[in-house]
Protein backbone atom coordinates (compact mmCIF):
# COMPACT_ATOMS: atom_id res chain seq x y z
CA UNK A 1 0.00 0.00 0.00
CA UNK A 2 2.59 2.46 0.74
CA UNK A 3 4.79 1.84 -2.52
CA UNK A 4 1.27 3.01 -4.39
CA UNK A 5 0.99 6.25 -2.66
CA UNK A 6 4.82 6.55 -3.15
CA UNK A 7 4.05 5.75 -6.70
CA UNK A 8 1.34 8.51 -7.46
CA UNK A 9 3.09 11.14 -5.41
CA UNK A 10 5.63 10.67 -7.93
CA UNK A 11 3.58 10.02 -11.24
CA UNK A 12 1.14 13.05 -10.25
CA UNK A 13 2.78 15.41 -7.95
CA UNK A 14 6.46 15.19 -8.35
CA UNK A 15 7.28 13.96 -5.08
CA UNK A 16 9.92 11.04 -5.17
CA UNK A 17 11.79 8.68 -2.35
CA UNK A 18 14.60 7.64 -4.85
CA UNK A 19 17.65 9.23 -6.56
CA UNK A 20 15.82 10.12 -9.98
CA UNK A 21 17.85 9.36 -13.48
CA UNK A 22 19.38 12.13 -15.55
CA UNK A 23 19.88 14.80 -13.00
CA UNK A 24 20.84 18.06 -14.20
CA UNK A 25 21.01 20.49 -11.03
CA UNK A 26 20.36 19.00 -7.37
CA UNK A 27 20.15 21.36 -3.96
CA UNK A 28 19.24 20.85 -0.46
CA UNK A 29 15.87 23.24 -0.58
CA UNK A 30 16.82 24.49 2.73
CA UNK A 31 19.90 25.87 0.74
CA UNK A 32 18.09 27.58 -1.60
CA UNK A 33 17.15 30.36 1.04
CA UNK A 34 20.26 31.87 0.32
CA UNK A 35 20.49 34.56 -2.55
CA UNK A 36 23.34 33.03 -4.11
CA UNK A 37 22.02 29.50 -3.94
CA UNK A 38 18.65 30.82 -5.29
CA UNK A 39 20.69 33.32 -7.76
CA UNK A 40 22.52 30.43 -9.18
CA UNK A 41 19.42 28.11 -9.75
CA UNK A 42 17.42 30.61 -11.72
CA UNK A 43 20.63 31.23 -13.71
CA UNK A 44 20.87 27.52 -14.57
CA UNK A 45 17.55 26.94 -15.21
CA UNK A 46 16.16 30.08 -17.23
CA UNK A 47 18.27 28.73 -20.36
CA UNK A 48 16.58 25.17 -19.72
CA UNK A 49 13.26 26.58 -20.16
CA UNK A 50 14.40 28.90 -23.10
CA UNK A 51 13.38 31.91 -21.09
CA UNK A 52 14.30 35.20 -22.81
CA UNK A 53 14.58 37.14 -19.24
CA UNK A 54 15.03 35.63 -16.04
CA UNK A 55 11.76 36.36 -14.48
CA UNK A 56 10.29 33.27 -17.08
CA UNK A 57 12.59 31.27 -14.51
CA UNK A 58 11.38 32.62 -11.47
CA UNK A 59 7.48 32.36 -12.02
CA UNK A 60 8.45 28.68 -13.20
CA UNK A 61 10.49 28.09 -9.52
CA UNK A 62 7.22 29.55 -7.92
CA UNK A 63 4.70 26.89 -9.96
CA UNK A 64 7.02 24.20 -8.84
CA UNK A 65 5.50 24.32 -5.34
CA UNK A 66 1.96 23.66 -6.84
CA UNK A 67 2.22 19.74 -6.80
CA UNK A 68 3.59 19.22 -3.28
CA UNK A 69 0.78 21.55 -2.40
CA UNK A 70 -2.23 19.61 -4.31
CA UNK A 71 -0.11 16.12 -3.19
CA UNK A 72 -0.66 17.42 0.44
CA UNK A 73 -4.65 18.28 0.02
CA UNK A 74 -5.06 14.70 -1.64
CA UNK A 75 -3.72 12.77 0.98
CA UNK A 76 -5.04 14.63 3.72
CA UNK A 77 -8.20 14.29 2.29
CA UNK A 78 -7.98 10.85 1.01
CA UNK A 79 -5.88 8.86 3.83
CA UNK A 80 -5.81 11.20 7.03
CA UNK A 81 -1.95 11.48 6.28
CA UNK A 82 0.63 13.80 4.95
CA UNK A 83 4.43 13.93 3.84
CA UNK A 84 6.74 16.27 5.90
CA UNK A 85 7.45 19.14 3.22
CA UNK A 86 9.53 21.62 6.03
CA UNK A 87 12.54 22.64 3.14
CA UNK A 88 14.65 20.78 6.03
CA UNK A 89 13.27 17.60 4.66
CA UNK A 90 13.24 18.15 0.87
CA UNK A 91 15.81 18.34 -1.98
CA UNK A 92 15.31 19.69 -5.41
CA UNK A 93 16.44 17.92 -8.28
CA UNK A 94 15.83 19.32 -12.10
CA UNK A 95 15.70 16.30 -14.57
CA UNK A 96 15.95 15.86 -18.12
CA UNK A 97 13.51 13.13 -19.82
CA UNK A 98 12.13 13.17 -23.52
CA UNK A 99 13.73 16.57 -24.47
CA UNK A 100 11.92 18.17 -21.43
CA UNK A 101 13.52 19.03 -18.03
CA UNK A 102 11.14 18.61 -15.13
CA UNK A 103 11.84 19.58 -11.50
CA UNK A 104 11.04 16.91 -8.50
CA UNK A 105 11.08 17.48 -4.77
CA UNK A 106 12.51 14.39 -2.95
CA UNK A 107 11.03 13.42 0.64
CA UNK A 108 14.86 12.84 2.50
CA UNK A 109 12.38 11.59 5.13
CA UNK A 110 9.78 9.26 3.74
CA UNK A 111 7.46 8.40 6.46
CA UNK A 112 3.74 9.83 6.21
CA UNK A 113 2.54 11.25 9.30
CA UNK A 114 -0.58 9.70 10.58
CA UNK A 115 -4.08 12.25 11.81
CA UNK A 116 -5.15 11.98 15.25
CA UNK A 117 -7.92 9.83 15.38
CA UNK A 118 -11.01 11.91 16.31
CA UNK A 119 -12.53 14.53 13.78
CA UNK A 120 -11.94 17.72 16.02
CA UNK A 121 -8.31 16.65 16.40
CA UNK A 122 -8.13 15.45 12.87
CA UNK A 123 -9.66 19.04 11.53
CA UNK A 124 -7.42 21.17 13.43
CA UNK A 125 -4.25 18.98 12.58
CA UNK A 126 -4.89 19.28 9.07
CA UNK A 127 -5.01 23.15 9.37
CA UNK A 128 -1.92 23.09 11.48
CA UNK A 129 -0.28 20.78 8.30
CA UNK A 130 -2.22 24.01 5.75
CA UNK A 131 -0.46 27.04 7.96
CA UNK A 132 2.91 24.97 8.35
CA UNK A 133 3.44 24.49 4.72
CA UNK A 134 2.53 28.06 3.35
CA UNK A 135 4.16 29.72 6.19
CA UNK A 136 7.66 27.58 6.57
CA UNK A 137 7.82 25.75 3.15
CA UNK A 138 6.12 28.31 0.53
CA UNK A 139 6.81 32.04 1.72
CA UNK A 140 10.23 31.41 2.79
CA UNK A 141 10.66 29.95 -0.71
CA UNK A 142 8.69 32.70 -2.60
CA UNK A 143 11.00 35.32 -0.73
CA UNK A 144 13.92 33.87 -1.57
CA UNK A 145 13.06 34.13 -5.26
CA UNK A 146 11.81 37.55 -4.47
CA UNK A 147 15.29 38.82 -3.22
CA UNK A 148 17.13 36.86 -5.88
CA UNK A 149 15.49 38.36 -8.59
CA UNK A 150 12.51 40.64 -10.14
CA UNK A 151 9.20 39.06 -9.77
CA UNK A 152 6.76 40.43 -7.02
CA UNK A 153 5.65 38.10 -4.42
CA UNK A 154 1.94 38.95 -5.07
CA UNK A 155 3.29 37.58 -8.92
CA UNK A 156 4.46 34.18 -7.38
CA UNK A 157 1.65 33.35 -5.02
CA UNK A 158 -0.79 34.45 -7.87
CA UNK A 159 0.55 31.02 -9.76
CA UNK A 160 -0.95 28.79 -7.24
CA UNK A 161 -4.91 29.46 -7.16
CA UNK A 162 -5.59 28.51 -10.73
CA UNK A 163 -4.14 25.50 -9.63
CA UNK A 164 -5.91 25.05 -6.86
CA UNK A 165 -8.95 25.50 -8.50
CA UNK A 166 -8.36 23.25 -11.19
CA UNK A 167 -7.75 20.44 -9.12
CA UNK A 168 -10.45 20.95 -6.64
CA UNK A 169 -13.06 20.66 -10.03
CA UNK A 170 -11.05 17.65 -11.04
CA UNK A 171 -11.38 16.21 -7.44
CA UNK A 172 -15.07 16.68 -7.25
CA UNK A 173 -15.99 15.32 -10.93
CA UNK A 174 -13.52 12.08 -9.99
CA UNK A 175 -15.18 8.86 -8.78
CA UNK A 176 -13.62 8.90 -4.97
CA UNK A 177 -15.81 8.43 -2.44
CA UNK A 178 -18.50 11.05 -1.16
CA UNK A 179 -16.44 11.45 1.87
CA UNK A 180 -12.88 12.13 0.67
CA UNK A 181 -14.83 14.62 -2.23
CA UNK A 182 -16.36 16.24 1.71
CA UNK A 183 -12.96 16.30 2.90
CA UNK A 184 -11.41 18.22 -0.06
CA UNK A 185 -14.20 20.27 -0.01
CA UNK A 186 -13.25 21.64 3.71
CA UNK A 187 -9.54 21.48 3.01
CA UNK A 188 -9.94 24.10 -0.36
CA UNK A 189 -12.54 26.07 2.37
CA UNK A 190 -10.24 26.16 5.35
CA UNK A 191 -7.04 27.10 2.53
CA UNK A 192 -9.02 30.16 1.85
CA UNK A 193 -9.64 31.11 5.71
CA UNK A 194 -6.01 30.94 6.65
CA UNK A 195 -5.10 34.20 8.47
CA UNK A 196 -3.29 36.23 5.66
CA UNK A 197 -0.03 36.42 8.09
CA UNK A 198 0.26 32.72 7.45
CA UNK A 199 2.12 34.05 4.18
CA UNK A 200 3.14 37.12 5.37
CA UNK A 201 0.67 39.15 2.90
CA UNK A 202 -2.34 42.02 3.90
CA UNK A 203 -4.85 39.32 2.56
CA UNK A 204 -4.79 35.60 1.82
CA UNK A 205 -3.49 34.92 -1.94
CA UNK A 206 -5.63 31.82 -2.10
CA UNK A 207 -8.69 33.46 -1.35
CA UNK A 208 -9.51 34.95 -5.10
CA UNK A 209 -12.11 35.46 -7.56
CA UNK A 210 -11.80 34.16 -11.11
CA UNK A 211 -13.37 35.53 -14.09
CA UNK A 212 -14.03 33.66 -16.96
CA UNK A 213 -14.18 33.57 -20.83
CA UNK A 214 -15.77 31.45 -23.69
CA UNK A 215 -14.19 28.04 -24.24
CA UNK A 216 -11.96 28.69 -27.53
CA UNK A 217 -13.83 25.62 -29.03
CA UNK A 218 -16.84 25.05 -27.76
CA UNK A 219 -19.40 28.38 -27.15
CA UNK A 220 -21.26 26.41 -24.84
CA UNK A 221 -18.29 26.02 -22.46
CA UNK A 222 -16.49 28.54 -19.90
CA UNK A 223 -13.02 28.66 -19.20
CA UNK A 224 -11.65 30.07 -16.33
CA UNK A 225 -8.73 33.06 -16.68
CA UNK A 226 -5.62 32.65 -15.00
CA UNK A 227 -5.11 34.63 -12.02
CA UNK A 228 -1.69 35.51 -12.83
CA UNK A 229 0.27 35.19 -16.11
CA UNK A 230 2.77 32.81 -16.69
CA UNK A 231 5.11 34.85 -18.41
CA UNK A 232 4.98 31.82 -21.32
CA UNK A 233 5.21 34.91 -24.02
CA UNK A 234 8.61 35.38 -22.90
CA UNK A 235 9.93 32.09 -23.75
CA UNK A 236 11.28 31.75 -27.31
CA UNK A 237 8.43 30.78 -29.69
CA UNK A 238 5.74 31.35 -26.73
CA UNK A 239 3.17 33.36 -26.65
CA UNK A 240 0.39 34.84 -24.69
CA UNK A 241 -2.14 31.87 -22.99
CA UNK A 242 -5.62 31.99 -24.36
CA UNK A 243 -7.39 32.04 -20.77
CA UNK A 244 -4.17 34.95 -19.53
CA UNK A 245 -5.30 37.73 -17.60
CA UNK A 246 -2.81 40.18 -19.66
CA UNK A 247 -4.92 40.26 -22.76
CA UNK A 248 -8.15 41.79 -23.75
CA UNK A 249 -11.14 40.42 -24.62
CA UNK A 250 -10.84 41.66 -28.42
CA UNK A 251 -7.45 40.17 -28.58
CA UNK A 252 -9.24 36.50 -26.93
CA UNK A 253 -12.36 37.04 -29.62
CA UNK A 254 -9.30 37.11 -32.49
CA UNK A 255 -7.97 34.28 -31.04
CA UNK A 256 -11.22 32.22 -30.76
CA UNK A 257 -12.31 32.52 -33.97
CA UNK A 258 -9.03 31.90 -35.56
CA UNK A 259 -8.76 28.91 -33.74
CA UNK A 260 -12.47 27.78 -34.77
CA UNK A 261 -11.58 28.47 -38.52
CA UNK A 262 -8.97 25.71 -38.27
CA UNK A 263 -11.27 23.30 -36.68
CA UNK A 264 -13.59 23.53 -40.08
Amino acid sequence: MAEDRYRLLKERFNLIVDEPAEVVYTSAAAALLEQPVMEELLGIYQPLVNGMEQIVAEVYAASWFRRPMLALVYLLAKYRMAPNLSLDNLTLYVCKADGYYHVYFRLNNAELLQSPATEKEAGEWARARLEVFFHETIAPFFHSIERAGTAKASLLWGQLPTSLAYEYGVMMASSESEGVKESVDTLYKTMKTLDPAIFYRKRNPLDVKFQYTEAIDDPAKQMRIKYACCHYYKVEGGRYCYTCPRISNTERDQRRSEHRAKLK
